[in-house]
């Protein structure tokens, strides 16, 4: 019988902050070595945690707007930042 562990939620937002300070192109190398010391669901929730793997162009800016163009390419993430913000 394997028993999984739960990030508590304190810890995790812990985790998230501190990512914040790791350069983005560092970020998941970082994740990948700190790995199997995580708890099982804390893993998976920092890798599908949206601001951080965010771009700067990805992520709508505090001003007030109305409108929210992006304006790119194909592979900018346009789906991706318009479904997670």
């Amino acid at each position: 019988m394997t028993t999984t562990t739960t990030a508590d939620p304190r810890t995790l937002e812990t985790l998230i902050e501190y990512f914040k300070t790791v350069p983005l192109r560092m970020r998941r190398s970082t994740l990948n070595a700190m790995e199997s010391r995580l708890p099982d669901d804390a893993s998976s929730r920092l890798k599908y945690h949206w601001p951080l793997w965010a771009r700067e162009n990805q992520v709508p800016s505090d001003d007030l707007w109305r409108i929210w163009l992006l304006l790119a390419g194909r592979g900018f993430g346009k789906t991706r930042a318009e479904a997670n913000n």
